[in-house]
């Protein structure tokens, strides 16, 4: 059998548990639907082992090396009774390690794009019928339904909604999405308008620039502050990219899509600035600098072996510090800066090697895929500046399936040069 006729089901699948979990969760008060994506993920992989052992279980040299680090700092960490603590992002490994193996073939890649697109999709029409239900005073059925648990995440009607309360004269919480968060339901709204606009760029239908604005304006109803900062490091670091990197007569959707964000971002005048801003003035201000403050001060006063290898998670609650202070140094705080490294240099050379290769393809679609997924997944870890949102059950699935996609794209785009410049 061949490598690329392993169809790969268990990503939708995974995907598609992770974006009804939550709410699941929610409405039954039961943690058992946080490992459904996985469970459901075990059963598919287990038998496409059986039908391709050796595909599966014939791994490449560098992920040889990464596995034997990874087993070699949770063995560290059990020898030291810190227990395995990963703060999530193991799940995202095991995730991108599959997902990688399954997208084996360029009909893969498309396909796969393509469902991410439709959940994406569904995310839109949820927020779209989360905000009717909050403008029409019912949000507290939402509360009802999904706000009382007690063994998972619930809905959370005290968020902060600064354009529904300051420009629709709304006395509501933010919107949460199917995610059940305002700092999700924000990067899902960014993630539609960006997929959207991009698909719009390199297919030129209309109904993509529809959703493109639908999501831009979603975005606006539930912008917060990390999200914010999150999208408009992103909007620079393509213009950066762009006007220094890249040649401007190949990846143009680079230069328009930065070009529409800084647009966007003028032409709201005042309210725009408020809107991108307004937890940045007075008392506000001095709250967020109060409570990113304690996982770093915590970190800094570590020895140098709990640094390296974290606390674990036993220990933790000891610190007096949470995710909801500063994420992803909480994160670091509980597994470690070595094993925290394991991750980000990974993925620091797959956006210099997909910046090197962009600059040298000229099949803009595949310009346009490996691009998306890169800004997209770089969302979601930006974002875990405050919440950990990107590495919890919904968003993990979808920044795994990101990254898998940039990476898998980015071979095929290797593939693609070298067969060019063999000719």
């Amino acid at each position: 059998m061949s490598f690329s006729n392993i169809r790969p089901e268990p990503i939708p699948l995974v995907i598609g548990l992770s974006v009804f979990c939550p709410i699941l969760g929610a409405f039954f008060d039961y943690r058992l639907f946080t490992f459904l994506p996985q469970i459901g993920l075990f059963i598919l992989i287990g038998a496409s082992i059986l039908e391709n052992y050796k595909y599966f279980c014939s791994p490449t040299r560098n992920e040889l090396v990464f596995i034997f680090a990874l087993i070699v700092l949770s063995v560290m960490q059990l020898v030291t009774q810190r227990g395995i603590a990963s703060g999530g992002t193991i799940f995202i490994i095991f995730y991108v390690f599959i997902f990688r193996r399954l997208l084996a073939s360029e009909k893969d890649i498309y396909r796969i794009h393509n469902w991410v697109y439709i959940f994406y999709l569904i995310h839109l029409i949820a927020l779209i019928s989360e905000f009717f239900l909050a403008a029409s005073g019912n949000q507290y059925i939402l509360d009802n339904f999904f706000g009382n648990t007690s063994n998972s995440a619930g809905y959370k009607s005290y968020n902060s909604a600064f354009v529904m309360r300051q420009v629709f004269d709304l006395n509501v919480g933010g919107l949460n999405s199917l995610l059940l968060g305002s700092q999700g339901a924000g990067t899902i709204a960014a993630g539609v308008f960006i997929f959207s606009l991009m698909q719009y760029i390199y297919e030129r239908n209309s109904t993509h620039l529809f959703v493109a604005v639908l999501g831009a304006i979603l975005y606006v109803v539930c912008a917060n502050q990390t999200i914010n900062f999150a999208l408009l490091f992103l909007g620079l670091g393509a213009i950066v990219i762009t006007l220094i990197v890249l040649p401007l007569n190949k990846p143009r959707y680079y230069f328009y899509s930065a070009l529409l964000l800084a647009a966007i971002i003028v032409g709201f005048g005042e309210l725009g600035w408020k809107v991108i801003t307004f937890k940045l003035h007075g008392n506000s201000l001095n709250i967020y600098l109060e409570t990113f403050a304690p996982p770093l001060i915590a970190f800094l006063d570590l020895s140098v072996i709990d640094q390296l290898f974290g606390v674990g998670r036993k220990p933790f609650a000891m610190y007096n510090i949470s995710s909801t202070d500063f994420g992803l140094m909480s994160i670091i705080f509980l597994c470690g800066l070595l094993f925290a490294l394991m991750i980000i240099i990974p993925l620091v050379f797959l956006l210099v090697d997909s910046i090197k290769y962009l600059s040298s393809s000229v099949d803009n679609k595949f310009n346009a895929i490996l691009a998306l997924h890169l800004m997209l997944a770089f969302l979601w870890l930006i974002s875990l500046v405050h919440y950990t949102k990107a590495v919890e059950l919904g968003g993990r699935e979808l920044l795994a399936t990101h990254i898998a996609l940039a990476y898998s794209m980015l071979v095929l785009t290797k593939h693609h040069s070298s067969k060019l410049s063999s000719h």
